[in-house]
């Protein structure tokens, strides 16, 4: 794994498997942590339980795709993932600002690492907006091209 003085908040669970963490960019932010600072402590709690079960034993904790589901094929200039951008997701009554919500924290899995991306709220019933999409993958450029993962072009 990449080393660098973010390393020791970056990492969400480190289990006998995998690895989970949050996502660094360039600037140095961490936008799935900070979304994930905002949200309340049970979904917190609810989350870094999924987080620990996936880091634990594998991609097959989590294979309830109400949980955890594959979203969309990564652009073709994105090598050295899996391929996909997959995402957590919970439902929650504890939205920011009042209401119900949907959670999604996107993610991608590279040298056995899961890294999350970002977060956002999903409206319900609705289909991700393309910006969701347009982040994520950015994100995942940044990450690659910091670990010397060149994406082909």
């Amino acid at each position: 794994m990449a080393t660098d003085d973010t390393s020791s908040i970056r990492i969400v669970a480190k289990g006998r498997v995998r690895i989970v963490e949050f996502a660094v960019r360039e600037d140095g932010s961490m936008p799935a942590k900070e979304f994930f600072d905002r949200l309340d402590k049970r979904d917190q709690a609810w989350l870094l339980a999924r987080f620990k079960a996936l880091a634990d034993q594998g991609d097959l904790a989590v294979t309830n795709e109400s949980v955890f589901r594959r979203e969309r094929k990564v652009p073709e200039d994105i090598k050295g993932t899996s391929g996909w951008l997959w995402a957590f997701k919970k439902k929650t009554r504890k939205r920011p600002g009042g209401g119900k919500g949907l959670i999604r924290i996107p993610c991608f899995m590279v040298r056995g690492r899961w890294i999350l991306t970002h977060g956002f709220w999903k409206p319900p019933k609705a289909e991700w907006p393309e910006s969701a999409y347009t982040e994520a993958f950015a994100i995942m450029r940044e990450v690659l091209r910091r670990e010397r993962i060149r994406p082909q072009g």
